[in-house]
This record gives structure tokens, C-alpha cells and sequence, in this order.
């Protein structure tokens, strides 16, 4: 999959340790639920990472981009083996940087404490049958961060070669490859 900057701001250099701290307090969450921890996938975080862009760039909060492409569709789009997509929750700190500075784990407890706040967003991210999920997190030059959590239950060798496989054009919003 090709690399692309998730990071339009100058006061951060990356943004994984973004996407790991939403990705590890997600499971704290379901474990205080008595749910099974999901596992870290690397192509659902590049699919979440791309629609964390898309809403940045395109000015939009939604779970739906404006072409009416959904989860599903953005899945799909790979090829990836994920047939029984579970859902996806969505989430934008403005400011961040003014508010938290470079606190990774802040981030993490924010956008899990809204999630949890909104009914559909808890069962989403309770749900059991899921297996694995991907944070993605893109952060404008107004350091507001756009956060994406794809959630999945799938059998990996579905996958048509996900991880080395080139989507279509259309998936990048576009044409526009980041």
C-alpha cells in the first residue's frame, strides 16, 4: 500500500502513537465489558487513515463520504477479506494541540469517553462477534484530529492479498492518491 503523510501539522511528526493509544484504550474498554480485546489490523488502519483524510480534506463528519461510499464500500474497495464488516465510529478533537500538547493518550481517553457517551457508538465498539480493527487518525495544520475505528470479524485468508494488492483508483477519494 502506499505511504502517505497523516500529519498536515507542524507540531507532530507522526501519528501512530495517535492511532495506538484510541487502539489500545478501545480495548481496555471491552475488557471492562467483559469482551474479548480486538487485534491490530494494518490494512483497516490504512482504509481508516484514508477516510480520517478524506473528512479532513473534504470538510465532512461522517461515516458516509460524499461520493456515498460507507464502510463496507471502502473495505471492499481493497479487496481485503472482510465480509462481515461490524461497523465503524468516527471522531474529531478540535484544537487538540492548544488543549493536550503532544499527549498521545489523551487522545485515546477523549474519543473512547465520547464513544462510550453515545449509545450506537458503545455497541459498536462492544460488539463480540469482532475480531480485529484498525485506527486511523489524520491531523490537520489547525491540529484538529480526525479519527476513524474500522472493526471487523474476518478470516484473514480471505484477504486478496490486502496488504500488497493495489486498490482502485476511486478509493482514494478521487483519484487522488495521498
Amino acid at each position: 500500500m502506499p505511504e502517505f503523510d497523516a500529519v498536515a501539522s507542524d507540531e507532530y511528526d507522526r501519528i501512530e502513537p495517535f492511532e495506538r493509544a484510541v487502539f489500545e484504550r478501545v480495548n481496555e474498554s471491552r475488557r471492562s465489558q467483559g469482551v474479548e480485546p480486538v487485534e491490530w489490523d494494518e490494512v483497516l488502519a490504512y482504509i481508516s487513515r484514508l477516510h480520517s483524510r478524506n473528512m479532513a480534506i473534504t470538510g465532512f463528519l461522517d461515516h458516509v463520504d460524499p461520493a456515498g461510499r460507507g464502510p463496507g464500500d471502502r473495505i471492499d474497495s481493497f479487496g481485503y477479506g472482510c465480509p462481515h464488516s461490524s461497523g465503524e465510529i468516527i471522531y474529531k478533537h478540535p484544537y487538540f494541540y492548544t488543549k493536550y500538547g503532544k499527549k498521545s493518550d489523551k487522545l485515546g481517553d477523549v474519543a473512547v469517553d465520547w464513544w462510550i457517551s453515545s449509545e450506537p457508538h458503545r455497541r459498536t465498539m462492544w460488539s463480540e462477534p469482532v475480531e480485529v480493527a484498525g485506527v486511523g487518525c489524520y491531523i490537520t495544520r489547525d491540529n484538529d484530529i480526525y479519527v476513524t475505528n474500522l472493526f471487523c470479524t474476518h478470516d484473514p485468508a480471505d484477504a486478496e492479498d490486502a496488504a500488497t494488492g493495489t486498490p482502485s483508483e476511486d478509493c482514494y477519494y478521487g483519484g487522488e492518491r495521498p
